[in-house]
């Protein structure tokens, strides 16, 4: 079977010939629950919680056509000279990306000197990431922005202004004390900045979110644009 595996930006197959010998399986992962006992009650009380467990995502390679440790080196240096969770991208499910790290490389077995068979398995954030939520909205005023999955996205808002303003989505309200032209604000890290400044000072109240369906993004004050990067995801 062909396919493409890209890695920390980089595609499996610029690195050696590789055959991807069946599509990995599509593991949908466990939503995180806390669970309390009550003496003298049946059962446990079970409170869910927004979030859901880390998922794997194996692949079975084939390296071919080459000198075996040339090949097994490439390999490894293409899976761990990353570190931490980087993105991680394939042909068996296009249209999303995941973030991921190396959990489990086996031992890549010698077939003749010239071919090798391993199995990778990544350990991957549960979200599985739209392409389309990486693209950039911008509104020059207040507005709306629809999010195509039911669930809650974090996006990263550029904003253009001077003075103070404020921006509501989802419920939740951001106030800027002193608008930096640029300056970019990731309401999933809850991080405001421009470059390398830190400007988490120049911010209070609530980081925006959008909920699935058509949301309203309110603009005031100072801010004359913002440019939104959805991030749209699904499990």
């Amino acid at each position: 079977m062909n396919g493409e595996i890209t890695w920390a930006g980089v595609p499996v197959s610029t690195v050696t010939n590789v055959l991807i010998e069946n599509a990995p399986e599509t593991n949908r992962p466990a939503r995180k629950v806390d669970r309390y006992e009550v003496p003298g009650r049946n059962g446990d009380i079970v409170v869910a919680q927004d979030a859901w467990e880390n998922v794997p995502r194996t692949y079975d390679l084939v390296a071919y056509g080459g000198d075996y440790n040339q090949m097994t080196s490439a390999l490894m240096e293409w899976l761990y000279a990353p570190s931490g969770y980087q993105r991680l991208e394939d042909s068996f499910d296009a249209l999303v990306y995941r973030l991921a790290y190396v959990s489990e490389a086996t031992d890549i077995e010698n077939l003749v000197n010239e071919n090798g068979r391993c199995t990778v398995s990544f350990e991957c954030d549960p979200r599985r990431f739209l392409k389309t939520g990486e693209s950039a909205v911008t509104l020059s005023g207040t507005g709306t922005i629809t999010n195509p999955t039911r669930f809650t996205a974090k996006p990263v808002i550029t904003v253009s202004g001077s003075g103070n303003g404020t921006i509501e989505c989802g419920g939740n309200t951001i106030t800027i004390a002193g608008i930096y032209d640029g300056m970019t604000i990731d309401c999933e890290q809850m991080d405001a900045y421009a470059g390398t400044t830190n400007l988490n000072n120049l911010v209070s109240g609530s980081f925006p979110v959008i909920p699935g369906g058509e949301q309203t993004i309110i603009i005031t004050g100072g801010i004359t644009s913002i440019s939104v990067v959805p991030n749209w995801w699904t499990l």
